[in-house]
């Protein structure tokens, strides 16, 4: 009779642990749930107020990661990451189509932070490279023809040269050698 007192209070001991156990993890899971959904909250608070990716922790990007960490199947994290990442590339788009190939490379990014291998981010690099190299060339050109137009005093087609080189977004160095030039070759003809 006493071991089967023991083995009711050993039981009884037992049984009491598990529950005080199963308290402790629903508990915990509440806690999570509630942090979740806290972390839900203020993404979407600062999604609405176009805090994307800044001020650093407070921010659409951060809250949503956070809610990831906790909760990795979370599908509304996943669609804000999602929402993000297709607003840095639409920006990166419109960006390089007005040819502000600065603001579209700072966006591209912006979006390959959230996801480097997103669809579009590839496609969107490949034309801003090609771009720029466009414009580079084309830059090159103007000042070399306004140059060209400085040597033979052409004053009028050395300025509209300068002047589209300086669109393409020239080098002020550059610009400034090729007006020089001129001035020089101007007061040249004006002594002689």
């Amino acid at each position: 009779r006493r071991r089967s007192t023991g083995a009711v209070v050993a039981l009884v001991f037992l049984a009491l642990a598990a529950v005080g156990a199963g308290g402790y993890f629903y508990n915990q899971q509440r806690a999570v749930a509630a942090n979740v959904q806290n972390l839900l909250d203020q993404a979407r608070a600062d999604f609405e107020a176009r805090r994307l990716t800044s001020p650093p922790g407070q921010n659409a990007l951060e809250h949503y990661r956070n809610v990831l960490t906790q909760d990795p199947d979370n599908a509304e994290a996943k669609k804000g990451l999602d929402a993000i990442l297709e607003i840095y590339v639409g920006l990166a788009e419109q960006s390089l189509t007005g040819g502000d190939f600065e603001q579209a490379a700072a966006q591209l990014n912006e979006a390959a932070a959230i996801d480097p291998a997103a669809p579009g981010i590839h496609l969107l690099r490949g034309r801003l490279d090609t771009e720029m190299n466009s414009r580079r060339e084309l830059t090159k050109a103007a000042l070399e023809a306004a140059g060209a137009q400085a040597e033979k005093g052409d004053v009028a087609g050395a300025i509209a040269k300068l002047t589209e080189a300086e669109s393409f977004g020239a080098a002020p160095d550059e610009v400034a050698k090729i007006r020089m030039k001129l001035k020089s070759g101007l007061e040249t003809r004006a002594a002689a």
